[in-house]
């Protein structure tokens, strides 16, 4: 992987199924020059009309995976393999575990 994800570390939703609960890839696009990398692009989405794409709506309300922070987000590129989540936890020396464990508190 480098330091912004690509078109091999995400894929499309499959039929029935939504982003809630997942892991999803961001584009980079979105976001300002000095934050377009792969540690920024993670994010756990977790609710909100864009979660699913049957409804009307494009937000997507979750976390980022950089930071403890509760967000919204768009221009989801699609949802994060496992391999690419494994890449980015090591890259950065970050836990899934360490978002789930904030969640709890929650």
């Amino acid at each position: 992987m480098t330091t912004i994800f690509e078109k091999k570390d995400y894929r499309p939703l499959k039929k029935g199924e939504t982003y809630d609960g997942k892991f999803v890839i961001i584009s980079p696009g979105y976001f300002k020059p000095e934050y377009r990398s792969a540690l920024h692009q993670l994010f756990h989405a977790e609710g909100g009309f864009g979660c699913d794409p049957k409804k009307l709506g494009n937000a997507v309300f979750g976390r980022d995976c950089d930071g403890p922070y509760r967000q919204e987000r768009y221009n989801i590129l699609g949802v994060a393999t496992e391999e690419a989540i494994q890449q980015w936890e090591k890259l950065y020396n970050r836990s899934r575990k360490e978002l789930e464990l904030i969640e709890e508190e929650d």
